[in-house]
């Protein structure tokens, strides 16, 4: 039986190169979602929608395990991480833990931020003396709470990593809010938000070449 004349280019003509072996496929982009707990149902839509695409997502509400340092957490999930969003909105940027997030982030320069706001406050003019404002007043309640306890002879261990935390959002709000304000950020508000994810999740890609 004739099964007919097979072409040069057939692949049974082909010089024998070992075993096939397939292409190894790029890893999934690592993100950690920074955000304040006031935004938590944007965070998750957002997570859900990155997730959706193939990426891999770090966020508190799903990795955070009970009886863990939150600031371990941060700083390993900042570092373990290709790239850092942050859900940007007045309650975040006033937000001790997130500034936190925010310092770890810049600290490493290496690592990728992307800033996705929810309203504009951020670039007005006078936000950044507001925030300062609010800072000092945090720190100067904070600090007549832990003379109250020295003078009652107790310890304010407590008070202190509080103090401490505002104390590094007074520092950084200005390094922060200026990163932002010479960035292309992206608008998370509702009739932004699908738009803006798919911008997202190509630049997020693209880390990976």
């Amino acid at each position: 039986m004739v099964l007919g004349t097979m072409s040069p280019n057939s692949w049974f003509n082909r010089p024998y190169d070992g075993p096939y072996k397939k292409p190894k496929s790029k890893p999934s982009v690592k993100v950690f979602i920074s955000y304040s707990h006031r935004d938590s149902e944007v965070a998750n839509a957002l997570r859900q929608r990155l997730t959706a695409q193939g990426l891999s997502v770090v966020i508190d509400s799903g990795a955070l395990r009970p009886g863990k340092s939150i600031q371990k957490f941060i700083e390993e999930s900042v570092r373990a991480t290709d790239a850092t969003v942050s859900i940007v909105s007045k309650y975040s940027l006033l937000s001790a833990w997130v500034a936190l997030e925010s310092e770890e982030v810049l600290r490493r320069q290496r690592k990728s931020f992307f800033g996705c706001y929810l309203d504009e406050e951020f670039l007005r003019p006078g936000f950044v003396d507001d925030a300062l404002d609010y800072a000092d007043l945090k720190m100067r309640d904070i600090g007549e709470n832990i003379k109250k306890r020295i003078d009652k002879g107790r310890s304010f261990e407590d008070l202190y990593g509080d103090l401490e935390r505002y104390r590094l959002l007074g520092s950084s709000i200005d390094k922060v809010v200026g990163r932002l304000r010479e960035s292309a950020c992206l608008s998370l508000q509702p009739d932004d938000f699908s738009e803006s994810v798919e911008k997202l999740v190509q630049a997020l890609r693209n880390l990976n070449g």
